[in-house]
């Protein structure tokens, strides 16, 4: 795990609730507590939910165990009661909440779940109630709960939710503060991605989209060493926060853009995110460019170029650009210059 400076200080001075039950917390105390210290250092705002009972003895463990070592706040759920509805019930203003849970979510096939978009629930149901069953989610109690989950999100009470696997080593971390976060993630929509040029010590995070792009056989490999060479050349997409995007943006002449390296995340293989980062590339592009052209043999590519309005070199008007990689296809489009 390589934890990044940008994901650190785009938590900091937040506020983030983590939720566990009583076996969880006690089977994996030192991990857990050592994982929460370490965020507290940079400034975030801790606040853990369990379902320990309230005894002499229970608390004594609560406080060498968690109080001493690590400050946040320690909340108690009654164990009378179902766990995840007092939780969700409460009014929480927060950030992120975090369950750390025995499995991230599944469908009913037994996949795992990387993402849920609310908003895309809320499209299908055409404003009608949504039913849980109706959900592909195996795990009993999150299908249980899922609505009061997305209430919350829809509310802006928690911005995102996380379902995290207590057995991971390090999975706090690598969920907040790394680029190699893999676990189930449950939040509005993906409709405002933020695209920024790559900036000195981003090349890790480069590298890592391009390495774990699922069509990465569509992609010349770049090396750790050419990527900082050729920095000034990339642009990052975050949505959220989060790096989920590269492309690599080519002077080929005067007026002509090339792209490369087009990569977006497996967790974000969304045809509308893809879409909406194009045309946030040509905008860029415009601004001194007339012509944007890319080469590719990637299905999902090429169907979104046709419908950005990219055309397929058929007459060879780029021939010598086309004839360098013959085996590849060329598309472009004349942007509307001013």
């Amino acid at each position: 795990m390589k934890i990044h400076k940008y994901y650190e200080k785009i938590h900091y001075w937040k506020t983030i609730a983590f939720v566990a039950k009583e076996w969880i917390l006690r089977d994996n105390i030192d991990f857990i507590v050592k994982d929460l210290k370490y965020l507290t250092k940079i400034w975030i705002n801790i606040i853990l939910y369990h379902n320990i009972q309230n005894n002499k003895w229970n608390n004594k463990f609560l406080k060498e165990n968690i109080t001493d070592k690590v400050s946040l706040k320690l909340v108690r759920i009654s164990s009378n009661k179902d766990f995840y509805s007092q939780i969700l019930d409460t009014k929480l203003k927060i950030d992120k909440l975090i369950f750390l849970e025995k499995q991230y979510l599944l469908s009913k096939d037994k996949k795992k779940i990387n993402t849920i978009r609310v908003s895309d629930i809320i499209e299908k149901s055409w404003n009608k109630d949504i039913k849980p069953t109706d959900l592909d989610i195996a795990n009993i109690n999150f299908l249980n709960h899922i609505l009061k989950i997305f209430n919350s999100i829809i509310s802006w009470n928690i911005n995102r939710v996380h379902i995290l696997p207590w057995w991971e080593k390090n999975a706090i971390k690598n969920e907040l503060l790394s680029i190699e976060w893999v676990w189930t993630l449950i939040w509005y929509s993906f409709w405002k991605p933020d695209i920024k040029k790559a900036f000195k010590w981003s090349e890790n995070i480069i590298f890592w989209i391009l390495t774990n792009h699922k069509n990465n056989n569509f992609i010349k490999p770049r090396s750790l060493s050419y990527i900082k060479d050729n920095i000034e050349n990339f642009y990052i997409a975050y949505i959220d926060g989060i790096a989920v995007w590269c492309v690599e943006k080519i002077d080929i002449n005067n007026y002509t853009i090339e792209l490369w390296a087009l990569a977006v995340i497996e967790n974000f293989l969304d045809f509308k995110i893809w879409k909406s980062l194009i045309w946030m590339i040509e905008n860029i592009a415009e601004k001194d460019k007339k012509v944007l052209i890319s080469l590719t043999n990637n299905p999902k590519l090429k169907c979104i170029y046709k419908k950005r309005w990219f055309k397929k070199d058929n007459n060879w008007l780029f021939k010598e650009r086309s004839e360098k990689s013959p085996w590849v296809e060329l598309y472009y489009k004349f942007l509307s210059y001013k």
